[in-house]
């Protein structure tokens, strides 16, 4: 009886013991289940957020390439939104100036009309006006103040012309690009702002390697004072591999990357200074670009290098803009 009663007590401990396998396991399984649900929905929503972030960068790409778009487009007269925004921030109260003269041209002609027929009243009788001798100089200092206004108005439009074709200009310079000898790294010239002295160098090959040639002794002190030189040899079937064989690579030369954009800034840049190709045909066209971004200076020759160095040598130490 004691061995029945210890079999059958065996029977439930393991019987019991049964249940409580199956209970955990299936406590597991639903464990299991629920965070392979829980895993899934976090893999839903991880996936939802980079699609996310993917769609409002592809937004903000497109609507930059729309806004550079609007900007880098010429009007009618040729300028870009960007030129004119930059003239507007140069002179900002020119605005201001041309609504002071313009109000103050049509309020002067106003008050000449006014005397105008006072004066013609007077002189064809009529009663109670007012003399000739007051009218006459009112009419004078009326058209005087137009035409000052005028003068003004058409001296301040040529002003903000200057400065937005100075802009276009610069703007035009600044998106050509150039390949480092040194490092092969393509980038804009205005890539190189607030770094790098650009010095270019136009014309033939001879004319380039006669002025590579006077440079090279010096590269190493131009390229301490930051100054990179371009060389771009011109005309339509011109290549520049004979001059870049000849010359040591380096951190002091740079190479122009796209051939037609280079010559069409050049063609401009010519017809800006009023030259033609016979004109320059054998000399060296140099533009030396400053670290602001702008043209420091022009000159139709080679420059003087070693002048070039001294001056660069007895500028203030914090004039970061490379001035002049």
């Amino acid at each position: 009886g004691v061995a029945r009663a210890g079999r059958s007590a065996w029977a439930c401990a393991c019987a019991f013991d049964a249940r409580a396998v199956r209970r955990r396991a299936a406590g597991r399984g639903v464990w299991m289940k629920a965070g392979k649900q829980d895993g899934d929905a976090q893999q839903q929503t991880v996936a939802s957020s980079s699609a996310e972030d993917e769609i409002n960068t592809d937004i903000r790409n497109a609507s930059a390439a729309t806004s550079n778009k609007l900007l880098d487009t010429p009007d009618y007269k040729g300028y870009t939104m960007r030129a004119r925004l930059r003239e507007e921030t140069e002179a900002p109260f020119r605005k201001v100036r041309l609504f002071v003269y313009s109000a103050s041209a049509v309020s002067a002609a106003l008050g000449g009309f006014v005397s105008f027929t006072r004066v013609i009243a007077a002189l064809t009788g009529v009663q109670g006006t007012q003399p000739l001798q007051e009218t006459v100089p009112n009419v004078l200092i009326d058209l005087g103040v137009v035409a000052l206004a005028v003068v003004l108005i058409r001296i301040d439009n040529a002003a903000g012309r200057k400065r937005l074709d100075r802009l276009s200009r610069g703007a035009a310079l600044a998106k050509l690009k150039v390949e480092n000898t040194d490092s092969g790294v393509v980038d804009k010239l205005s890539a190189y702002r607030l770094n790098k002295r650009p010095v270019l160098v136009c014309g033939d090959a001879d004319t380039v390697n006669a002025v590579m040639a006077d440079a090279f002794p010096l590269r190493r002190k131009l390229a301490e004072r930051d100054v990179v030189l371009v060389p771009f040899v011109t005309g339509s079937n011109a290549s520049d591999d004979a001059v870049f064989d000849s010359w040591e690579a380096g951190p002091w030369l740079a190479r122009p990357v796209g051939k037609d954009e280079w010559g069409l800034w050049f063609k401009q840049e010519l017809d800006n200074q009023k030259l033609t190709f016979s004109k320059v045909r054998g000399k060296a066209v140099v533009v030396i670009v400053r670290k602001d971004g702008r043209v420091g200076a022009r000159s139709i020759g080679p420059p003087m290098w070693k002048k070039l160095v001294e001056e660069l040598d007895a500028l203030p130490q914090k004039d970061k803009f490379g001035r002049p």
